[in-house]
C-alpha cells in the first residue's frame, strides 16, 4: 500500500477511477487487511485451544502490519 503513490496520493476514501485506474481506495485497503490479520489472530487462538504450538504463527503475526497514509506504522 505504501509503494502505491497513485493509490495513496488520490483516493483515500472515494474511488477514483478516472485517476488510478480501479475504484479502490485506501481505507478499503486497510480494512481488508485488518479484515486478514483478525481472522489469523482468530485462527491462531483456535490453534492454541486445540492444544497446538501455534509459537511460530504468533511470531510470524506480530511483525504484520498495516500501513497508514502518512507512512506511519
Amino acid at each position: 500500500m505504501l509503494h502505491d503513490r497513485t493509490l495513496r496520493d488520490h483516493p483515500f476514501s472515494k474511488g477514483n477511477h478516472g485517476i488510478t485506474g480501479r475504484i479502490t481506495t485506501w481505507l478499503g485497503h486497510a480494512a481488508d487487511l485488518k479484515g486478514l490479520l483478525a481472522n489469523i489472530a482468530d485462527m491462531i487462538v483456535l490453534g492454541e485451544m486445540a492444544g497446538c504450538d501455534m509459537s511460530l504463527e504468533e511470531g510470524m503475526a506480530i511483525g504484520l502490519i498495516v500501513p497508514d497514509p502518512w507512512g506511519r506504522l
